[in-house]
């Protein structure tokens, strides 16, 4: 989740020229996360490979693989695919803790 927040700051941060899309979750070596990428850069995505970006309006954008073209060409609008990223690694997550009480009884 800390890794989501980051990647939201940054976006809210960063100048992005027009049409610039923030790559946020991708299994293509092509787009990276943390990437910007314009809507008419090309891409070329094997099949099983995805790539979820986030435009400047908030839209989530979500190519599968296989494809090759413009990335505005491939991507469609998934109303709460950020959600359900955070929510996947919020989930994966596990954290193993203990605390000692005090002894009330003495």
């Amino acid at each position: 989740m800390k890794r989501s927040i980051f990647a939201l700051a940054l976006l809210a941060a960063a100048p992005a020229a027009a049409g610039d899309l923030y790559v946020v979750d991708s299994t293509a070596a092509a787009l990276p996360v943390g990437a910007f990428a314009a809507d008419t850069q090309l891409v070329a995505l094997a099949a099983g490979e995805t790539v979820t970006l986030i435009a400047e309006d908030g839209s989530t954008r979500v190519i599968s693989g296989p494809y090759k073209g413009p990335i505005a060409g491939g991507a469609a609008d998934t109303p709460g695919a950020l959600a359900r990223i955070a929510r996947a690694r919020e989930d994966s997550a596990q954290v193993v803790g203990a605390i000692r009480a005090p002894a009330w009884d003495q």
